[in-house]
């Protein structure tokens, strides 16, 4: 005899709300871009983790990676993603302690970025988290399905900051080493890997729980998916293991962005989550052809191919190779050149114009508009500084943000800001230096509200284009 009992089950519609709401994740970067939010709420004014910016404060400000900036963010991704919530769900806050907060909030800026006038609002907790945490996934009904997100400690957490020293991650110092330093400049990038937990529960109890890592590298997103970590986050898996399933044969070609011209001499590599494989150089065959790399790929999903050479921007591309792109060539890379220029820095005093003295010192950092480049300079260059000491900037037409701050004696003195700092390819053709001329005051000053003032009224106005000679 046979028997059979039907049993009805919402598993296919929890599913199909867990694809909804992973594909959401993964097209928006939705749980990299609220971790960097959180870092940056937590570099305010208590600065519980450095991330862009500089205070007058002596001494003091250091942390441990694994002591302090992997704790603390692991109790902010806990506490604030647990109140993640999605539309068309059962959105259940019952339980939850709902306190006033007292909030400053900014109505308008300075021209260095820091707020100058706040207003007083109180608000309560839920009405934050259910503006910033709730998201709209444009799916149908599903009302009938809670939605929890779930971070624990126990689930571990991979973090790591430049520029550090071993464990410790400090405020850069002008001029370095120094201490009992009065200024500290905060320029940090992280590295960062975890996973998130989703638990789904209908309203008889029945749950399905998917989970997916959360990858960040220097501040930037990187989804993927690897069938290595497709079922836990155990990461017993080598990239030595990883990369000998190397199954797919594909040919990468790498170009010039500025010439068009095939580029040799390309360290090309594949990572996929915490895993990350050397596939080699591109090169060429026979004189006159283009440079290019055959090689193999493991399968992965939205994994990135990165390629790297001196004298050029390092440059990223997503791209899947698994069985379902078997046909589909991989995209040519565009690599952007640079090109190294010798920095001069000079204080005009009134008519005159002369070097640095010996108790100043001058930080310096271009940024491209787009937002794709960036490059920092301490000036007079020193060996045990941890940035590089070479200045580079795209060869080819650019747009840029110049910001130099003049230190005399770990004061502030002088700078120059040019929001349209524009250079050309043409002008670069043979060039080999930059010459800067800041603007400076007699004396350094003693307060961040005077240097504020200064560098609002005399700087913003009165900055010259630097020289490309």
């Amino acid at each position: 005899d046979k028997f059979a009992k039907r049993i009805p089950t919402k598993l296919g519609k929890m599913h199909e709300f867990a694809v909804s709401i992973m594909n959401y994740i993964n097209e928006n970067v939705l749980l990299e871009d609220l971790t960097m939010d959180v870092i940056s709420a937590a570099s305010g004014d208590e600065i519980s983790m450095p991330l862009e910016g500089f205070k007058l404060e002596c001494g003091g400000l250091e942390w441990s990676k694994q002591l302090d900036l992997t704790p603390t963010l692991q109790k902010l991704v806990k506490y604030n993603f647990h109140f993640l919530r999605f539309d068309n769900s059962i959105s259940d806050f019952s339980g939850e302690a709902n306190p006033e907060i007292e909030q400053e909030i900014c109505q308008s800026t300075n021209d260095l970025g820091n707020c100058d006038r706040e207003v007083p609002r109180v608000a309560h907790m839920l009405d934050y988290f259910d503006s910033f945490y709730h998201f709209d996934t444009n799916t149908k009904d599903y009302r009938d399905i809670s939605v929890r997100t779930i971070y624990d400690e126990s689930f571990g957490m991979k973090l790591d900051v430049e520029p550090s020293h071993g464990d410790k991650v400090r405020g850069i110092d002008l001029p370095i080493p120094l201490v009992n330093t009065c200024l500290k400049i905060f320029h940090h990038r992280y590295d960062i890997e975890y996973p998130i937990l989703f638990e789904l529960i209908d309203e008889n109890g029945l749950q399905f729980n998917f989970a997916t890592p959360v990858v960040i590298e220097k501040n930037q997103p990187k989804r993927t998916y690897s069938p290595f970590i497709a079922s836990d986050f155990d990461y017993t898996p080598s990239s030595e293991d990883y990369c000998e399933q190397r199954i797919y044969q594909r040919d990468v070609i790498v170009r010039d962005k500025v010439s068009q011209q095939g580029v040799d001499g390309v360290k090309i590599r594949y990572e996929c989550v915490q895993f990350a494989c050397d596939l080699g150089e591109t090169s060429t065959l026979f004189s006159g052809t283009m440079p290019f790399l055959q090689t193999n790929f493991p399968a992965c999903i939205n994994g990135f191919l990165i390629a790297e050479r001196e004298g050029y921007v390092e440059s990223i591309i997503q791209v899947t190779v698994d069985e379902t792109t078997e046909s589909e060539a991989i995209p040519q890379i565009m690599m952007t050149p640079l090109k190294e220029l010798k920095v001069n820095v000079y204080v005009k005093d009134g008519a005159s114009i002369r070097e640095l003295n010996e108790n100043e010192n001058a930080y310096i950092i271009i940024s491209k508009k787009e937002g794709d480049y960036e490059d920092t300079m301490f000036y007079p260059q020193n060996e045990e500084l941890t940035l590089d000491n070479k200045f580079e900037v795209i060869y080819g037409d650019a747009e840029y943000v110049l910001d130099v701050k003049l230190m005399e004696d770990q004061k502030p003195k002088g700078g120059l800001f040019m929001e349209d700092f524009d250079v050309t390819r043409n002008e670069l053709e043979n060039a080999n230096e930059l010459n800067i001329y800041l603007i400076s005051n007699s004396v350094a000053y003693e307060d961040f509200q005077s240097y504020a003032a200064f560098w609002q009224s005399n700087i913003m106005i009165n900055s010259e284009r630097p020289e490309i000679k």
